[in-house]
């Protein structure tokens, strides 16, 4: 998925190049993207880590974004069930995943979607399909932001496309320094797909999947101390305001698959 992903952003034919052919700064942000996908480390999200996540950001005031405060230097997260909607003249657009990696002295975080929830979206708004392969790549880029990785950026009246999935995200990277709190397993490609992984150029080290740690008393027990925890600033977030700068890059608007990123 991801590496259909790359290779795609990678093609000045596919359509979504030559939809901002006359924008060089996106491209140079998607080029951006398809670099960061090669390179990524995978995390996956399970339904009730997602939740806790979308619960502890909602409590956060600031976070801090260097390579120090992320769990991986470049990374792709999936949030099973989704992470919530990014607006876009009116239309909630919903987000499946989130890829970050450096980009210009800056980081950059993109929010994704499937094709195939695109699908299910466009069926249900009764939309006339556009979702031939050569279209579309398996994950669509809905938008992007740069945040500063010197600075401790408030979210308060931060300039992104989604102050609150970017909250979340925050805070599952806080939450996986919690180990009281949550489970960390990786599953490992078989050897087939380990060796089409290499073929493909692409690291093969397989998915960390996360979760809320069956040894908390219980798991509201365990959401409340993981939201006092992203509450209290460690591990790189914190409650205080510091200084905002100003988010630039926004991607293209518009595709949970089935199975977890490759």
């Amino acid at each position: 998925m991801r590496s259909q992903t790359a290779r795609f952003l990678s093609d000045p034919n596919s359509s979504l190049l030559k939809v901002t052919s006359d924008d060089g700064p996106k491209q140079d942000a998607l080029a951006g993207l398809a670099g960061h996908l090669r390179t990524a480390d995978l995390y996956w999200a399970t339904e009730d880590m997602t939740a806790l996540a979308m619960h502890s950001g909602a409590q956060l005031a600031a976070a801090r974004w260097s390579t120090a405060d992320r769990p991986s230097p470049a990374g792709m997260i999936w949030w099973e069930g989704g992470i919530g909607n990014i607006d876009s003249n009116g239309v909630a657009i919903p987000v499946e995943a989130c890829v970050w990696g450096p980009y210009r002295g800056e980081l950059m975080v993109w929010c994704l979607m499937s094709r195939k929830r695109l699908a299910h979206e466009m069926e249900r708004n009764g939309a006339p399909p556009v979702l031939a392969g050569e279209e579309v790549p398996p994950l669509l880029p809905i938008a992007g932001d740069t945040l500063p990785v010197s600075d401790t950026v408030s979210f308060a009246g931060l300039d992104a496309t989604s102050p609150t999935i970017l909250a979340a995200l925050a805070a599952a990277w806080l939450l996986l320094q919690q180990p009281q709190l949550v489970d960390r397993r990786e599953e490992h490609p078989s050897s087939s797909e380990r060796r089409s992984i290499r073929r493909a150029g692409l690291p093969d080290n397989g998915v960390r999947i996360v979760g809320i740690s069956v040894a908390s008393t219980c798991r509201r027990t365990g959401m409340q101390r993981a939201s006092r925890a992203a509450a209290t600033g460690t591990g790189g977030l914190c409650r205080g305001t510091g200084a905002i700068r100003r988010t630039g890059r926004k991607g293209p608007c518009a595709d949970k698959p089935g199975s977890r990123p490759t």
